[in-house]
């Protein structure tokens, strides 16, 4: 690239939008929530990028200051600051992939590439799961994308082959099996307030899952999004009237977060049987991760319609 571009009319531009580049990509992967360049995961991405930045180095004495600062402490000046924030937003990044950036720069490959290989046995999955959990305990963005990336790896191997609507089919046993096979290592990853909440869930889902074989497609059920009488007196037997309520309130909301199959709940349940925040968020509990997201919509944007909701009477 270097060659290509040395001496060229076009040689001002090329570097220009290779310092946009590396100027998102490191504050995708370093910066913390607070602005603050985070040191450990700055000298991973200096590693990580060792080799292009060598090829310019106008470009890497930029990084290399920034990096020395962090590791001295330092702040950000408020011009670095300005670049790297405004590099981030022109590249239009949802605060998941930051996640999974911040722990795919200590890991340097995607964390989902790691679950993957963990759960599928490649791994002496216990020694490794420690070596992660050592990797990222100091880092809270780093374990929110390793939690994420754990859940989402666990969703997909349970997604059938048979089409339903605009998605794959989710098979319900198998969703029980996987949660079973992997609940140790499951303990490992997720606290116990959030195996707590994942359990919980599952009853409710079971539910939900159920609704769903029941409901045809141009029935009432499934062209309305209507929750079944059943249901509502599931919930409200487990949970109470008030909290079974606010639970039904939460799945509607979700229900219609989903562009193309509304009739169909299997994309919910594929959600929330391993993702702890989706079940909090159905649960009406704390949300540990205001960064999750429910096909791709904030689940505080949700939490705050359905408050607004129950606070209109409109339950």
């Amino acid at each position: 690239m270097t060659r290509a571009i040395e001496g060229s009319p076009a040689a001002p531009d090329a570097h220009a939008a290779l310092r946009d580049y590396l100027r998102a990509d490191f504050a995708k992967s370093s910066m913390n929530t607070d602005g603050t360049v985070n040191a450990i995961r700055a000298s991973a991405w200096a590693r990580n990028n060792a080799d292009v930045l060598a090829q310019f180095p106008a470009v890497r004495g930029e990084f290399d200051n920034i990096v020395a600062q962090a590791r001295r402490g330092e702040q950000l000046s408020t011009q670095a600051k300005t670049d790297l924030d405004a590099a981030r937003a022109a590249h239009t990044v949802t605060e998941a992939e930051i996640d999974r950036s911040a722990v795919g720069t200590l890991f340097r490959e995607d964390p989902r590439d790691v679950a993957k290989k963990l759960l599928g046995g490649k791994y002496d999955a216990g020694t490794k799961l420690d070596e992660i959990n050592a990797l990222v305990k100091n880092d809270p963005q780093a374990v929110r994308g390793w939690k994420a990336a754990v859940s989402e790896v666990l969703a997909d191997k349970v997604q059938g082959t048979r089409q339903v609507g605009d998605t794959l089919e989710v098979h319900f046993a198998r969703l029980a099996r996987e949660f079973k096979d992997n609940e140790a290592l499951l303990a490992k990853t997720f606290s116990p307030e959030e195996m707590n909440n994942l359990r919980q869930a599952h009853k409710i889902l079971s539910y939900f899952k159920e609704a769903e074989k029941r409901a045809t497609v141009g029935s009432d059920t499934a062209e309305k999004m209507g929750i079944p009488g059943f249901i509502q007196l599931g919930a409200r037997h487990i949970w109470g009237d008030l909290k079974g309520g606010g639970i039904i309130k939460r799945f509607k909301l979700m229900l219609e977060m989903l562009p193309n199959n509304k009739e169909s709940a299997d994309q919910i349940v594929q959600a929330a049987w391993f993702n702890p925040d989706v079940a909090a968020y159905l649960l009406e509990r704390p949300l540990k991760n205001q960064n999750a997201t429910f096909n791709s919509v904030p689940l505080r944007r949700l939490i705050a319609a359905a408050n607004a909701s129950r606070e209109s009477g409109n339950e």
